[in-house]
């Protein structure tokens, strides 16, 4: 295992992210009595998947930090907010 093949891990994990959130959402949304249909509405798309186009949120310590630039690096557009501390 090297650091190329876990940014690949990284990916997955943001899109299986995105996939649980939406169904998540629509879950909790269609156990709801108290919201508008707009208000559904509203929450549906602002959880919605967005395969393909997730981006990470990532917060990399030492090691973590090599993972964060080689990310950013090869995955430019996918990238949400990345803190690299106590670089390696």
């Amino acid at each position: 295992m090297n650091t190329t093949p876990t940014v690949a891990d990284m990916i997955e994990i943001i899109e299986r992210h995105g996939e649980w959130r939406e169904s998540e959402a629509s879950i909790i949304i269609s156990n709801e009595t108290a919201l508008s249909e707009a208000q559904k509405e509203f929450i549906l798309n602002a959880t919605r998947w967005r395969q393909g186009e997730e981006l990470l949120q990532y917060w990399g310590f030492s090691y973590g930090s090599v993972l964060g630039a080689t990310f950013a690096a090869m995955h430019p557009q996918r990238v949400g907010r990345v803190l690299l501390d106590g670089v390696c």
